[in-house]
């Protein structure tokens, strides 16, 4: 049967947009989806992994990230109760990039290379003889439309629709966690160094505190949720309550939300979980 494209990426996040970059170089025809608008918000300490430095390069994308907020960190402090440990990094300095900023230069690189559809809802697979053969999906508020590919790819994160219809989606609570985030302004901190603070009202966890370039900080709670964390006050309130802590001297006294908190769900590389369907 002919098919509309190659390959069709389900999410326009980092996975999905660096699939798209590199199907392009393979001269695939590509269909990169989004249930979002671009640039959109997504819940994360920004930080960006040090391996991940050498496919910016590779991709020509380290400059556009540089043009947008961002900190460089060199090193790290870690706080627990009357111990301290301060790390200062091998190699060049690791960025700290907002989500909303980064995510989209991947998009738009990819955009200006592939096929791209916005505010596109993926509501289902479509099938024939038992194989994945494209999708069903809204743009906007349109009638739904099928396109068709060889291959059906979901880089579509937690509430993963692909692996949901794929039954290949399976929640293991020791290899998830769950966070909150918020953008805060007015709080000290090192520009070049990120912090990671523990506390016993907050175990197994830890709360962040990272530069995030333009006077603002982004800090979150993360927990790995156990049987011991079931009585645990919400994550949310956890938040409020520890930046504030004693320990952290005030610095949060004179700190304004930029936005609001969020919290989400952030399944964890500690398992290996199926890359491919049917």
């Amino acid at each position: 049967m002919p098919y509309d494209y190659d390959l069709i990426i389900v999410g326009g996040g980092p996975a999905g947009a660096t699939m798209a970059l590199s199907a392009a170089r393979h001269n695939l025809r590509v269909l990169l989806v989004d249930k979002a608008t671009f640039p959109r918000d997504k819940v994360c300490g920004d930080a960006i992994p040090p391996r991940c430095r050498p496919l910016l390069d590779e991709y020509g994308l380290t400059a556009a990230v540089e043009r947008v907020p961002h900190a460089r960190v060199t090193g790290e402090r870690v706080f627990a109760a009357a111990e301290r440990l301060h790390v200062n990094f091998d190699g060049p300095p690791q960025f700290i990039c907002p989500r909303i900023h980064f995510d989209n230069v991947l998009f738009q690189a990819a955009k200006a290379q592939v096929d791209t559809r916005e505010a596109c809802t993926v509501l289902d697979l479509l099938r024939e003889d038992g194989q994945v053969r494209g999708i069903r999906a809204r743009v906007g508020g349109g009638a739904p439309l099928e396109i068709t590919a060889k291959v059906v790819a979901g880089a579509d994160g937690f509430n993963s629709i692909v692996a949901r219809r794929l039954g290949l989606f399976q929640y293991r609570r020791p290899h998830w966690a769950v966070a909150t985030r918020a953008y805060y302004s007015g709080v000290p901190v090192a520009p070049d160094e990120f912090e990671i603070h523990y506390f016993d009202e907050l175990w197994p966890g830890y709360l962040w505190i990272f530069p995030a370039g333009g006077g603002q900080v982004n800090v979150g709670v993360g927990l790995f949720p156990t049987d011991r964390t079931q009585n645990h006050p919400s994550l949310r309130d956890l938040h409020l309550t520890l930046v504030q802590h004693p320990s952290l001297g005030g610095r949060f006294a004179r700190a304004k939300m930029q936005g609001r908190l969020r919290g989400w769900n952030l399944p964890l590389a500690s398992i290996r979980r199926p890359l491919h369907g049917n």
